[in-house]
């Protein structure tokens, strides 16, 4: 069981032992959907990307994106868009395709789409890389 952030309901997440499939499930709308192992193991290795859906929240008086991150390969320690930085949590880890794969969540302000650095640790070293942050395809500021 985890949370997304402080606050909003608790969602739950696992693999599912016949497939291999990540699946989520929110408290408040059953079980939200599954992401498959074979579409998970062509993601790249090292690498992050989002996962699942997007749950639009309300975030200390703004709208917000709910954000499920899928890392292979590498560690994330948080991510950053225009100078701010916005907190990751490790809620999940799973081998996918013979890979440890780590699911973080992270809030981020609806109205700040875009492509997100990413600080990440790969075999113990600082690095960057992104990620896309854009659920609902608007433009997207430079990050």
């Amino acid at each position: 069981m985890m949370e997304y952030d402080g606050g909003h309901d608790p969602s739950l997440i696992w693999q599912t032992a016949s497939s291999g499939d990540i699946c989520v499930a929110e408290v408040d709308g059953g079980v939200t959907g599954c992401s498959k192992a074979v579409e998970i193991e062509k993601r790249p290795t090292p690498g992050v990307g989002t996962m699942l859906r997007f749950r639009l929240v309300d975030s200390q008086g703004r709208q917000a994106w709910t954000v499920l991150l899928i890392a292979a390969g590498e560690s994330v320690e948080k991510i950053s868009c225009r100078q701010q930085d916005f907190p990751v949590r490790k809620a999940f880890t799973a081998s996918v395709g013979g890979v440890l794969r780590t699911v973080y969540t992270t809030v981020v302000p609806r109205d700040l789409p875009g492509d997100y650095r990413v600080d990440v640790r790969r075999d113990g070293q600082p690095l960057a890389d992104h990620v896309v942050i854009n659920p609902e395809q608007v433009a997207a500021v430079q990050c």
